[in-house]
This record gives C-alpha cells, structure tokens and sequence, in this order.
C-alpha cells in the first residue's frame, strides 16, 4: 500500500480521526493501542490503516513502543 503524501495529508486531516486522536490523550499506552486496533477494525480502508500506523510510529517516536 503506497501512497502519495497529498492522500496521506487527506486522511489526517479527517475531522473524525482528529477527533479520535485527541481522545486518546492522556490514556496509558496500553489502552492507547486497544482503541487503535478497535478503529482499525471499524475503519477497515487505507486512511483507516495510515492514520492508525502513523500514529504508533509517533508512540515509537516518543518511546512509548
């Protein structure tokens, strides 16, 4: 699955997944990664699965995985 930055950009920018995202702060790791998982599921597409990676790499990025 390769995409262009322009379709990356599409997907974060979602109201929703910001939405999503911001709700997560605050929240253990562990838990963190259980609600990513369950909107991998509900979310079953490619924006859905770019903005759950993108954001565990931001967890690896931070230290936290």
């Amino acid at each position: 699955m390769k995409l262009k930055r322009q379709e990356i950009k599409k997907c974060i920018d979602n109201k929703d997944w910001q939405s999503f995202r911001l709700s997560l702060k605050g929240l253990s790791t562990k838990v963190k990664l259980q609600k990513l998982n369950q909107y991998k599921k509900e979310h079953n597409s490619k924006c859905g699965n770019v903005r759950v990676i993108n954001y565990e790499n931001a967890l690896k990025r931070a230290g936290q995985l």
